[in-house]
């Protein structure tokens, strides 16, 4: 069965914070992200408050976004350090 890539939306919010990141974490966030196009449905399904939103783990950092179907597209909304990052949302 063939993977349908999904489009990728990357928010002002998450373009702000994910410049701020040190280049290592930068392309180590870069590879999950080419992994998540191609099925998003492999991260960590948020609950509660964030109902509907997905995150997935890079070292000591998150990557909240959600998915879409129709269009088929990710929205990246925010990257930050584990401590806090869903505080901010």
């Amino acid at each position: 069965m063939a993977l349908t890539n999904y489009d990728l939306v990357v928010t002002k919010t998450f373009k702000k914070y994910f410049n701020s990141l040190d280049s290592d974490i930068k392309d180590r966030i870069k590879s999950h992200i080419i992994h998540i196009e191609e099925d998003p449905y492999t991260g960590k399904h948020l609950h509660g408050n964030l109902k509907g939103l997905y995150s997935f783990r890079v070292g000591k950092y998150r990557v909240i976004y959600s998915i879409e179907e129709r269009p088929k597209r990710i929205v990246l909304y925010f990257v930050g350090h584990r401590k806090g990052i869903y505080d901010k949302l």
